[in-house]
C-alpha cells in the first residue's frame, strides 16, 4: 500500500520572524491596539472582549492570514 503524502501547508511554510514577532508582542499590546489589528485582519469591528480572551483568537487570525494565502483565498 501506498502511504499518502502529508500535505499540511504548515509542513513547507518557514516560520516569518515579523510575523512571530507580532504574535509574541501581543499580550504587550493595548486592548484599543488589540481592536485594531483585529479590524484590520478580520475585516469587522472588534468584539467587546477582554484581553485573555483576544490573544489566542488574534494570534490565530494572524497566522491563517499569513501562512495560509497560497493554500487558499482570504
Amino acid at each position: 500500500s501506498t502511504a499518502k503524502a502529508d500535505t499540511r501547508p504548515t509542513q513547507s511554510i518557514k516560520p516569518d520572524q515579523e510575523i512571530e514577532n507580532l504574535i509574541k508582542n501581543l499580550p504587550n499590546k493595548s486592548i484599543d491596539e488589540l481592536r485594531k489589528l483585529w479590524k484590520s485582519y478580520c475585516g469587522e469591528e472588534a468584539p467587546n472582549w477582554n484581553k485573555s480572551y483576544f490573544i489566542p483568537r488574534l494570534s490565530y487570525r494572524i497566522q491563517e492570514v499569513h501562512y495560509a494565502t497560497d493554500i487558499r483565498p482570504k
